[in-house]
């Protein structure tokens, strides 16, 4: 099952996802990154009653985060913002 989410946070070993649904912690999440796929653990999933839901992620040794192969664009104009999916295993 794939899940649109907003990058909100990202750092090496851990990601933070802004998202419409509650996802369970304990759920194992792979995240699509250009030509990249970041795998995880959902540590905590905590409701913002205007904005949705902040879903934090530990990321898997193996899949820690670099800068020098992605970096957020978080300045994009509406019209070209495409959500990341997250896949629920």
């Amino acid at each position: 099952m794939a899940v649109s989410a907003n990058l909100e946070e990202i750092g090496e070993s851990s990601a933070l996802f802004l998202t419409e649904r509650r996802i369970r912690l304990g759920t194992r999440i792979a995240v699509d990154c250009k030509t990249r796929e970041l795998k995880g653990i959902v540590e905590s999933c905590i409701l913002d009653e205007i904005l949705g839901f902040f879903v934090e992620i530990r990321l898997d040794s193996e899949c820690h985060w670099s800068p020098q192969w992605f970096a957020p664009q978080h300045l994009l104009p509406s019209s070209t913002f495409r959500p990341k999916l997250l896949h629920l295993a």
